[in-house]
């Protein structure tokens, strides 16, 4: 069964029969046309029938009353305005040769006895005499005799019809014959001003004869056309009478097929506009139908929503139901019908139902069908409990907003990668005026771009759903360029609907001094200001243990200081301090820049050195020793509580292992294997510790 609308199936009956009454008409109308004009075609042909016989009944009896002479009359002119036609299309040049003129007479082309001639006569002084004296030069020499008519010369001349004269001509021994002379004017000149007639000539018998043949032609003529008129009015009867069946039986049938279809379609009609309101009654949403701003079709569940019944709503205006601060809104749309392909349109609207509390409905406006005056359907969903959700979520927005204003720590809310929300204390960290500028900035603008990428993959993390809270902490860029360190919780969130990212964050940019203070503290020597042995520990030690090797090798050199312990006990602790401070600012000053120098521990230094075997590095001993000298001696000289015995007194006993690719596989080994080169190495400088240095007989020990 078709689910067509009931509006389609009344539109294609209307258009049916509207074509039905059109072909029909059509038909009709032709039908009509073409008897009209059949009967103005058979009247006139009647009528010109009737007069043709008439005049040609009244001509011939004419002629024959005044045959021949009219007869040869009517010939004359018709020589004559051949003759006239010659003359003035200069087929005949010669003027004088005119009167010679004798042609045979092509209407009766058997008969030698019949002649045109053409002659010339003065006009001014001819008479009819001259004419006759002309005539008879033209015709044959044979004529003998003239039985004269009266001749009216200017009349003729100048006249549009044809005189007749007779003459007798000898015929031998025979009797006279007696002939008819037509003259005729030809309407042409000559050069010398003379005019020319016609003659025609013609027996008198033969005259008489021949206008009886014309009498009988004229006759069989007419008859012949009556029968021609007669039998076409019969043909054409015949072709009205089957057109006429032909438009009878095609106005039948359409008139058939038109109330087969009116049927058709009243019974889809029917059935479907059952279907459609057995639909829309039954909908889980609300639908009314309006027409003219009046409705006329309600359903059973916007009839509840409105706390009515459907009764009591149909005819009642559409925008009854609106509350008044919406009805400009929707007006021009309940109002005006719109076109078939234009999209529907989506309104959120208040309404205040019959007991007068006021509800919130999604209405969707939709034109049934194109035209000026057609239904517009109107469906509503209740929203009411969303709309008082977004009303609390807005409420808790804004209590959202107003505790992070207040917050003395920077926060903000990300969504793509951007700040869709900023409280002024993040917007005071980074420099921006206000926190209206931050809405829309980019997360990447503010974090260092050694931090964004770790960032950008916890932001997408957390998106995706896989994370709901993680910690971090990076440095921000403020728009002075300023870098600041930042530690960040971020929290996964709903903000408007979407998901988003909170983040929490707090400045611990001299926190993370002081640590890094503390750390350096706790991994330097505080009387050297060399890294100490925990250094050496966690940096080298780890190294190995987490199976990392390097590409280059490390050589390890021990350095124990000379002397140290006669020093401290012929000195005091104090000169003991100066003394191993001058040796770690000989070692800062004498290593590379990338080896490192540690206190390890007592009078005990290590020299972390880099592509360096460890004979070069035990080579180096002696160039620190001799700039050891040389500090002590400047010491010496500065300070009055060191002596210049110190110079030879003290010194550095070294050895070097290599760890790595090339040399000990763990940097235990390589300490332990330099630790007893330096202890050779100490040997050979035993003599230090005895104190065998020149003047040190004699001195006392100074305490401080």
């Amino acid at each position: 069964m078709s689910q067509r609308p009931c509006y389609r199936l009344r539109n294609v009956t209307v258009l049916t029969v509207a074509f039905v009454v059109f072909t029909v008409g059509a038909l009709l109308l032709m039908g009509w046309t073409m008897l009209s004009r059949w009967s103005y075609a058979e009247k006139s042909i009647s009528e010109a029938v009737a007069r043709f016989n008439a005049v040609e009944s009244a001509r011939v009896s004419a002629d024959l009353e005044r045959a021949p002479r009219s007869f040869l009359a009517r010939q004359a002119m018709d020589v004559a305005a051949v003759m006239a036609a010659q003359v003035a299309h200069h087929e005949h040049t010669d003027r004088a040769s005119l009167s010679d003129c004798l042609v045979c007479d092509n209407w009766i082309a058997d008969r030698q006895k019949t002649g045109q001639l053409t002659f010339s006569v003065n006009a001014n002084s001819g008479t009819v005499s001259d004419v006759v004296g002309a005539a008879k030069d033209a015709l044959p020499s044979d004529v003998d005799g003239w039985a004269e008519m009266g001749v009216d010369l200017s009349a003729l001349l100048t006249g549009s019809g044809a005189q007749v004269l007779i003459y007798q001509r000898s015929a031998g021994d025979a009797d006279p014959q007696r002939h008819y002379l037509a003259l005729a004017p030809v309407h042409a000149t000559t050069a010398d001003g003379r005019y020319l007639l016609a003659g025609l000539s013609m027996p008198v018998e033969d005259a008489m004869r021949e206008s009886r043949l014309v009498q009988s032609s004229t006759d069989r003529m007419g008859r012949e056309v009556a029968a021609i008129l007669t039998n076409a009015s019969a043909d054409m009867r015949k072709e009205v009478g089957r057109s006429l069946a032909i438009i009878m039986s095609a106005t039948t049938f359409l008139l058939g097929l038109n109330g087969w279809i009116t049927l058709r379609n009243s019974r889809l009609l029917a059935r479907s506009e059952q279907w459609h309101r057995g639909l829309l009654a039954n909908a889980l949403v609300g639908m009314l139908v309006h027409k003219r701003g009046r409705i006329r079709f309600v359903n059973q569940r916007m009839a509840e929503m409105l706390e009515s019944e459907p009764d009591k709503l149909i005819g009642t205006p559409a925008l009854g139901w609106v509350h008044p601060d919406f009805h400009e809104m929707i007006k021009c749309n309940v109002h005006t019908p719109r076109e078939d392909d234009n999209p529907p349109e989506y309104y959120d609207a208040s309404i205040v139902t019959a007991t007068g509390k006021e509800r919130w409905m999604n209405l969707w406006i939709r034109d049934l069908a194109v035209g000026p005056d057609n239904d517009v359907l109107i469906t509503a969903v209740d929203i009411t409990e969303r709309k008082k959700a977004e009303h609390q979520l807005q409420l808790s927005e804004q209590k959202f907003r107003t505790f992070t204003e207040q917050a003395q720590h920077p926060m903000c809310v990300i969504q793509d990668q951007k700040m869709v929300y900023c409280n002024s204390a993040l917007a005071e960290q980074v420099g921006l005026v206000r926190s209206e500028d931050g809405s829309g900035m980019s997360l990447r603008q503010i974090v260092h771009g050694d931090d964004w990428l770790e960032v950008a993959a916890l932001l997408q993390k957390m998106i995706a759903g896989k994370s709901e809270t993680e910690r971090i902490v990076t440095r921000f860029v403020t728009t002075k360029n300023e870098v600041r360190w930042h530690e960040v919780q971020f929290a996964r969130i709903e903000y408007e609907d979407r998901a988003a990212v909170l983040a929490d964050s707090q400045d611990v940019t001299e926190i993370r001094k002081l640590m890094q203070q503390l750390d350096s503290e706790r991994l330097r020597d505080s009387l050297t200001g060399l890294h100490n042995r925990r250094y050496f520990t966690e940096s080298f030690l780890h190294m190995e243990e987490s199976g990392e090797r390097r590409r280059q090798d490390l050589t390890l050199l021990m350095l124990d200081v000379d002397g140290f312990k006669m020093t401290n006990d012929t000195f005091g602790h104090a000169v003991g301090d100066r003394v191993l401070q001058a040796v770690a600012d000989v070692l800062r000053d004498q290593v590379r820049d990338e080896d490192i120098a540690l206190r390890f521990g007592g009078d005990e230094f290590v020299v972390v050195m880099r592509s360096v075997s460890a004979a070069e590095a035990e080579a180096t001993v002696k160039r620190i020793n001799e700039e050891l000298s040389v500090h002590l001696l400047s010491l010496a000289l500065e300070e009055s509580t060191f002596s210049e015995d110190l110079c030879t007194m003290v010194g550095l006993s070294g050895g070097a292992a290599t760890y790595g690719p090339e040399g000990y596989d763990s940097i235990e080994e390589a300490l332990r294997v330099a630790d007893e080169r330096m202890y050779r190495h100490k040997q050979q400088n035993k003599w230090r510790r005895h104190g065998v240095f020149p003047g040190s007989i004699g001195r006392t020990r100074k305490i401080g």
